[in-house]
């Protein structure tokens, strides 16, 4: 709603909030190392790792903002949002593209992040259209048109569906293409907080 996604897209949101943080904007996963001291971590080196590699894929378009170490924390906030795969959606903004990684943990900012990376998602050819392959690509975008990585999958975001109050046929709905509005404008649009810019 907030980022005026169609209404099977809202509904994924939902899904992906439910399984990465049960709504928690206080969570995340990797290192305590450069995370918020009032976040709960759950721990995982792969994780910090994985977000040192986004950091690193996009370099460029953090000069000038934060350290690298800054990035590397892991993922966090409703959507477990790994920091530079979801700070990129800014990166036309001379001014936003410099957002502090701890940004995954604003609930209006993330959001936009989280369109912005379903996006980019939407353009992967493996991508087969349906709802567990968007959910799989959460995670491992690689994997979005692996059959059987699908099915092995599935049971988890079958009680994700139904904590968050959706069918589990939901999984096998196909979701809309859609195209957010420029992250810049949806960051204007919602009064987002620009205290997470350098000073």
């Amino acid at each position: 709603i907030l980022v005026g996604a169609p209404l099977k897209w809202q509904e994924f949101f939902l899904l992906v909030a439910q399984g990465e943080s049960g709504f928690r904007s206080d969570v995340g996963l990797g290192v305590q190392l450069n995370a918020p001291t009032w976040v709960d971590m759950n721990t995982s080196k792969a994780e910090a790792k994985a977000a040192v590699r986004a950091y690193e894929r996009n370099a460029d378009e953090f000069q000038g903002c934060w350290p690298k170490a800054a990035y590397g924390f892991g993922s966090g906030g409703w959507y477990g949002m790994l920091p530079a795969n979801g700070i990129i959606a800014f990166k036309n903004d001379a001014e936003l593209r410099c957002l502090h990684p701890w940004v995954v943990f604003d609930p209006k900012i993330s959001t936009i992040m989280a369109a912005w990376f379903a996006r980019r998602l939407q353009g992967w050819s493996n991508w087969n259209g349906t709802v567990l392959s968007m959910r799989v690509g959460w995670g491992a975008p690689e994997m979005m048109g692996d059959a059987s990585y699908l099915e092995d999958k599935r049971s988890k975001f079958e009680e994700d569906c139904q904590r968050a109050g959706l069918p589990v046929s939901f999984l096998d709905e196909k979701l809309p293409s859609w195209k957010p509005n420029p992250a810049t404008e949806l960051f204007n649009n919602l009064g987002a907080d620009r205290g997470w810019l350098p000073e």
